[in-house]
């Protein structure tokens, strides 16, 4: 029996580009039929409803939130893919990790030359 599930991120934003690619990831899971994370604009809740992917929980999301959207082969591997989507949301991808690990460890280093320099420090 095909099951056709979506999940609302109240209030929650990722780029498209990112969103479109995860999209994709989800599509290749065992058990998925088909599946898209997008903003829950007017436009693009048309589009869940012409793939038959929009739920009546999708429906009352407002453009600032998120849709997880998929459909499956049965339940559980509906349930079990949200789950995952919901997990890879929440990592940073490891580029970024690298590159904002970098820029906060500049910033360190700066507040730190700008520290010792401090005329008004007091040493302990």
């Amino acid at each position: 029996m095909t099951v056709v599930k979506n999940l609302v991120k109240k209030s929650f934003f990722r780029d498209s580009l990112q969103l479109m690619r995860l999209s994709e990831e989800v599509k290749r899971f065992p058990g998925i039929l088909d599946a898209a994370v997008l903003m829950a604009t007017d436009t693009n809740k048309e589009i869940l409803q012409k793939l038959g992917l929009l739920t009546s929980e999708g429906e009352k999301a407002s453009k600032d939130d998120m849709i997880l959207a998929v459909k499956a082969e049965d339940e559980s591997a509906a349930d079990e893919a949200l789950k995952e989507i919901e997990d890879m949301l929440m990592k940073v991808p490891t580029a970024a990790r690298r590159r904002l690990f970098q820029r906060l460890k500049g910033s360190v280093i700066a507040l730190t030359r700008l520290w010792s320099r401090c005329p008004t420090r007091t040493s302990r």
